[in-house]
């Protein structure tokens, strides 16, 4: 996925001020913003980037269009910005892309530790 400017700001952003947070998801200004703070150039496993991919495709699912996509300087953290919906339904629908995170982070092994 193509890294935008915007994407790149967020990423950064949610590592300045939530680095304590490993993935997550809220709506800012109209749009769901669907962030990790895992590794996504270093994990070995491939974990973040089935995040992504598994955030892309549940977004498109719920008829949201994913606009932006970053990683920080690093390439530890990440963020995709989604729009589309009214602000209740993407609260809503912020809860359920935590859900989506955590069983691509979990995979195959959803052991507690994995």
């Amino acid at each position: 996925m193509n890294q935008t400017d915007k994407g790149k700001g967020l990423a950064a952003e949610v590592n300045e001020t939530m680095f304590q947070a490993h993935r997550g998801a809220f709506v800012r200004r109209g749009e769901l913003i669907v962030f990790g703070n895992d590794g996504y150039k270093g994990d070995d496993k491939g974990r973040p980037k089935r995040e992504v991919e598994a955030a892309v495709a549940w977004a498109k699912g719920h008829g949201l269009e994913v606009t932006d996509f970053g990683t920080d300087a690093d390439g530890h953290s990440w963020a995709l910005v989604c729009r589309g919906g009214r602000a209740h339904d993407l609260r809503r629908l912020a809860v359920e892309a935590e859900d989506v995170l955590r069983k691509a982070w979990v995979g195959d092994n959803p052991g507690p530790l994995s």
